[in-house]
């Protein structure tokens, strides 16, 4: 399904709606689009194990999402968390935060660093959303 806001790819979850997948098509060649870039191969292969696992696990709290936001596994040249291969890591390829987000309850849980090193704080959104 598409996106709101914009073309991106991303995904999302949250305990009463297990996470389903967010993403839009690039616009047809030769069309006049602002239309992000296509995602890159590392960007498919966290997608697909993000899908994998939310397949295989079914997580229904926010501590469970969480666990599959931490993952490194997959076998991929890129896991879900990735913290980027040089030292001090390449910030393009590191994940910075991460974030989950129940908008019936008006909730969202931040790790404001690596996903599986960072605990999640709770923010509570009510009057915002």
């Amino acid at each position: 399904p598409p996106c709101p806001g914009g073309p991106v790819a991303t995904a999302t979850a949250s305990p009463s709606a297990p996470a389903a997948p967010c993403t839009s098509r690039p616009a047809p060649p030769g069309s006049r689009s602002t239309a992000a870039p296509a995602p890159s191969p590392g960007s498919l292969a966290r997608l697909e194990r993000l899908r994998a696992l939310v397949t295989e696990r079914s997580p229904a709290t926010p501590a469970a999402i969480g666990e599959i936001l931490a993952d490194h596994g997959g076998g991929a040249p890129q896991t879900i968390c990735e913290h980027g291969r040089d030292d001090p890591a390449d910030e393009a390829s590191a994940i910075v935060f991460s974030m989950i987000c129940d908008l019936d309850l008006g909730r969202m849980w931040v790790a404001p660093g690596s996903p599986c090193v960072t605990p999640y704080e709770e923010v509570d959104l009510a009057g915002v959303v």
